[in-house]
């Protein structure tokens, strides 16, 4: 039987390292699913409603070249009044010609020229 000390130091291991990983870090399927989404509802032409998704995973990868195009070509599709230079700006910094969408892609199609 493990002494109160032993368990209290154990506690505490938990709390510092498993804890904050579990609350404060977006998990691969959580992304992946995301992202299908998001996909899916742009080639269902919902724009609109794929845009907070976009922002959400810009937000866990803001440079990342697959998710700026993503929301330039929402912006530039849909009926929204934002600004889509910032984001093809950010995508064309990263493009490749063996593009698939995916979540884990983190170049721009060569469409973001």
């Amino acid at each position: 039987m493990l002494r109160k000390s032993t368990w209290s130091g154990l506690l505490i291991v938990i709390v510092i390292f498993v804890l904050p990983t579990t609350l404060f870090t977006q998990d691969e399927p959580s992304t992946r699913n995301m992202y299908k989404t998001m996909d899916r509802l742009l080639s269902m032409r919902q724009y609109e409603d794929a845009m907070p998704l976009i922002e959400r995973l810009l937000e866990l990868e803001p440079d990342n070249a697959n998710f700026n195009f993503k929301m330039a070509y929402a912006i530039i599709r849909g009926s929204s009044y934002k600004n889509p230079m910032p984001y093809l700006e950010k995508a064309i910094t990263n493009i490749t010609d063996r593009y698939r969408s995916r979540s884990r892609q983190t170049s721009a199609p060569v469409d973001a020229l």
